[in-house]
């Protein structure tokens, strides 16, 4: 549809209309330009859909003890030349703020931003953190302080068999956010868990860490623990 508002007003209708296959449309940008229309390409060409299903599979084994119950979609975000431009700010709240999606549509969402390359093992990745989100927040509820969201996190990376973020220093990252794990304030968890160049780009203070620091951490300290992700949900 040609970039208009008639296609503006078409999406809103869409989302308006909370149908289940629309609903996670709420995430994407509805006046993107050539470039996501390649991104979806690129889904399609990589069988993500199938991608999705198999994963889906897989979680609902290795996730047996949870009685969560969820639908799960892949959705392509416009980083690069969107309205939704900030793909950090979008991160954050699809991280910890998944609930709000659960409770009102019963979806959970794997993003795939359009500054990455797509392929069957990043979808697979993002599809299996968010389901192992899901089932860790029925289970121990809302992240509040630091080291919640990082403990969240790391389960669900390892979860999903993720190889990164990592960390050039990881000694100075721990020793610079051994201040912060008790926090609860916005501005300073955002900070810890995504560095000071994130932190800067949205006007939080910088906290004296690299990029995806507590990300890394995160994962890093959770492959150290002899508990499997799935025992803890």
């Amino acid at each position: 549809m040609p970039r208009d508002m008639t296609r503006f007003r078409a999406y809103l209708d869409q989302v308006r209309g909370g149908g289940e296959i629309l609903a996670p449309i709420v995430s994407a940008n509805p006046m993107a330009r050539e470039h996501m229309l390649a991104c979806l390409d690129a889904l399609e060409a990589l069988g993500a859909e199938q991608v999705l299903h198999d994963a889906c599979a897989e979680a609902e084994k290795r996730l047996a003890r949870s009685s969560v119950e969820v639908k799960a979609s892949v959705v392509p975000i416009d980083d690069v030349r969107g309205a939704w431009s900030e793909r950090t700010l979008m991160d954050f709240d699809h991280r910890f703020q998944p609930r709000k999606m659960r409770q009102k549509y019963g979806y959970v969402t794997a993003l795939v931003f359009a500054s990455e390359t797509p392929s069957a093992a990043l979808v697979r990745e993002r599809v299996l953190a968010a389901l192992y989100r899901a089932a860790w927040i029925e289970r121990h509820g809302d992240a509040a302080r630091v080291a919640d969201m990082m403990r969240q996190e790391g389960n669900a990376l390892r979860f999903a068999g993720a190889e990164g973020p990592r960390l050039a220093d990881p000694d100075a990252a721990r020793a610079a956010l051994a201040p912060h794990r008790d926090a609860t304030l916005h501005a300073t968890r955002f900070a810890a868990m995504f560095g000071d160049a994130a932190a800067r780009r949205v006007g939080h203070k910088p906290l004296g860490l690299p990029d995806d620091a507590g990300l890394a951490l995160a994962l890093e300290e959770a492959k150290q623990t002899r508990e499997k992700p799935e025992d803890l949900v």
